[in-house]
């Protein structure tokens, strides 16, 4: 098992890192794009379901598809917050409004 979080682990930070390292060569919107994109998820949904099986991937692309919401307002909001407020205030408040997103949808939703 923790060989196996381990590699997890690694593999994300790659793909982290080479997101961050696209956006500081070719320009930030860049990295962005990248940063965006569903390595990730992809990634993570993947390596899930080849270990666990695919009741456990589709419980993981459930939960994926409720957060998008959140992740918007997130995305959003720290884009209107950055210059107002600064990246650190507006990275707070935009991560408090994600979190209350998200738990509203899985409430309403009957997933908690």
């Amino acid at each position: 098992m923790w060989r196996d979080i381990l590699i997890n682990f690694l593999f994300g930070g790659i793909l982290i890192a080479i997101a961050i390292a696209i956006g500081m060569i070719v320009g930030p919107v860049f990295g962005g794009l990248i940063a965006a994109l569903p390595i990730r998820l992809g990634a993570t949904i993947f390596l899930s379901g080849i270990k666990e099986g695919d009741k456990f991937a589709f419980k993981m692309v459930e939960g994926s598809l409720l957060t998008y919401i959140g992740t918007f307002l997130f995305l959003i909001s720290l884009w209107c917050l950055i210059p107002k407020i600064g990246f650190l205030k507006g990275f707070v408040i935009s991560s408090i409004i994600c979190i209350v997103a998200i738990t509203l949808i899985f409430k309403i939703t009957g997933k908690i």
